[in-house]
């Protein structure tokens, strides 16, 4: 059995990072992101997370034809997406991707491993936890037993310096 058919039906996390052409409504690029999140679907994916598109200014000026002419961009909707899917269905959902007109460009990438995106909520959860765990930390485990640790430490002190 080959290394590809092997791999043909595993499920693997994937990313598509995606830029929007710039000139649409907010409501527009909604109706872009839902045809994304339809394609996934469409091929038996499942989204773990997904970032929601903001605008951005582009490194460099971008083109795309659209309706014989060639537009060009300095801007775009920046958003991306994760999800799990068949590496079967990579293809097919790549194919979906390049049918979105409104698309000016996308990287859809394989994951080696799994990515944690954590929202605000989680990293203030985080952080109230650890915080918590340090201020444990610092409390004496036997509030009572300090005093004769103390106590005992002096004896063998004494001990030592007579000998």
């Amino acid at each position: 059995m080959t290394n590809n058919a092997e791999t043909s039906d595993k499920i693997f996390n994937y990313e598509v990072g995606f830029l929007i052409i710039p000139t649409l409504s907010q409501d527009q690029v909604t109706t872009v992101i839902d045809s994304i999140k339809a394609a996934i679907t469409a091929q038996g994916g499942e989204i773990t997370s997904e970032s929601a598109p903001t605008m951005r200014q582009l490194a460099y000026e971008m083109a795309k034809a659209a309706v014989g002419k060639k537009n060009k961009y300095k801007a775009a909707y920046f958003g991306w997406i994760v999800f799990k899917l068949s590496s079967d269905k990579a293809a097919g959902f790549k194919n979906d991707l390049e049918k979105i007109e409104d698309l000016l460009r996308f990287l859809f990438i394989r994951k080696d491993r799994e990515t944690v995106f954590l929202t605000p909520q989680d990293i203030e959860t985080q952080a109230a936890d650890e915080a918590a765990a340090v201020e444990d930390a610092a409390k004496p485990k036997d509030a009572e037993k300090a005093p004769e640790v103390a106590e005992d430490l002096d004896r063998k002190i004494d001990n030592l310096v007579v000998e």
